[in-house]
């Protein structure tokens, strides 16, 4: 089920220090060449977040599939957590077709 507009709200109370990386994530951004600089700026300012979904999470946290499109072949997808931050757990770099998949999972 697609949440974009969930996760826009959310993404609209965070301000410029609130966005945390983990280790992984840090790590996947440097194998993958994706500047953190960039994912902070994608999730301070979501123009590109195409689709989002919710997946398990802690009790009094908010856990997203994020996908922020380039292109119809590039997509960034982050997994990030939010409650009082923004916590980013993973960065994937996908160079695909992607938008068909996406589309599909959001009309279940």
């Amino acid at each position: 089920m697609d949440c974009k507009k969930e996760v826009l709200k959310k993404l609209k109370g965070l301000q410029q220090g609130s966005i945390v990386f983990t280790t992984h994530a840090a790590l996947q951004a440097k194998v993958r060449q994706v500047s953190l600089e960039e994912v902070e700026k994608n999730l301070l300012s979501p123009r590109r977040l195409r689709y989002a979904e919710r997946q398990a999470s802690r009790k009094g946290e908010s856990k997203y599939n994020c996908y922020f499109g380039y292109s119809r072949t590039m997509v960034h997808r982050y997994v990030i957590v939010i409650n009082a931050k923004a916590v980013v757990v993973t960065i994937i770099k996908i160079k695909k077709r992607w938008q068909r998949r996406i589309e599909k999972r959001g009309k279940k």
